[in-house]
């Protein structure tokens, strides 16, 4: 079904734990399935991060917040750790390609993800555990306030970090704002189809935003890796020229979509929020 609450939903409550078992259900599925070890240790962090913007949309009255929030970052954080140097030259060569500087890299590292499997049984077993619990999460206090409280959250904390990457344009600060960009979309997510125009556009800008964030965050990677994964005859101060003015390029068009994304004020979006959550009735107000 829908990432995100629906008119099917008897209450906020039950349609959270609905949206919960279902994405860990996906991220079971990635881990047990076929395919390569990349592309399924990709998918299931995706599940990951859908599941910890859910988390955080509810935060205020879940009182399992903490304990499964830090369970599935920990979780995904053990996939990330999977990754070695065979995946990155991969990432850093169809970089290197865009920026015209070819193919050219150095010796492949000798194990990639296909030779760690065991990363993702775990995430498998894991998830499993999870979704035994979420049948006995508490959710009584979680309402429409509830939902409208934690999107304004998110979206505020991605308002700070968009100033603090324009006082500080670290590769950190643009990192940390990716993040907070991510949640702001998937909680768009959640709402798309109580909102009676619909979020299409708004959840559009979001994610065209990410995906620039992401690819500024692919570049200094690949800048902080260069002298690495670069073959002995790379002209590494040319390519560091070419990572420059294209991450210099890429931030003017970020500064103008989050300008698009953030304009709103907090309290102008709360208002809006508050309004696509309250024309749906909760049928269980008491959850």
């Amino acid at each position: 079904m829908a990432f995100g609450w629906t008119g099917d939903d008897p209450g906020f409550g039950t349609g959270f734990v609905r949206i919960a078992g279902e994405q860990v259900a996906k991220a079971i599925a990635a881990a047990d399935g076929g395919g390569p070890t990349a592309r399924r240790i990709h998918e299931a962090r995706r599940r990951c991060k859908k599941l910890r913007a859910l988390l955080r949309a509810v935060r205020s009255d879940f009182a399992s917040y903490e304990a499964e929030n830090a369970f599935i970052r920990d979780a995904a954080s053990r996939l990330a750790e999977a990754r070695d140097a065979h995946v990155m030259q991969e990432t850093l060569a169809a970089l290197l390609a865009e920026l015209g500087f070819g193919t050219t890299v150095g010796p492949a590292a000798a194990s990639g993800p296909t030779d760690h499997p065991e990363v993702l049984v775990r995430f498998g077993d894991d998830m499993r555990d999870l979704l035994q619990r979420i049948r006995d999460w508490p959710i009584g206090g979680i309402h429409d306030e509830t939902v409208e409280a934690g999107l304004v959250r998110t979206y505020k904390l991605g308002r700070i970090a968009r100033r603090g990457a324009g006082r500080n344009p670290s590769d950190s600060s643009f990192h940390e704002w990716r993040k907070l960009a991510k949640y702001h979309w998937y909680q768009l997510e959640l709402l798309q189809r109580l909102a009676p125009r619909g979020l299409a556009d708004e959840i559009g800008a979001v994610r065209d935003l990410t995906e620039e964030l992401g690819t500024h965050h692919d570049l200094c990677v690949l800048e902080a890796n260069l002298a690495t994964v670069a073959g002995a005859d790379a002209d590494l101060p040319a390519i560091r020229s070419a990572i420059g003015g294209r991450k210099s390029d890429l931030e003017d068009h970020i500064w103008t979509l989050g300008d698009r994304v953030y304009d709103e004020r907090p309290r102008r979006f709360r208002a809006r929020i508050a309004g696509y959550l309250r024309q749906w009735p909760d049928r269980t107000a008491s959850d």
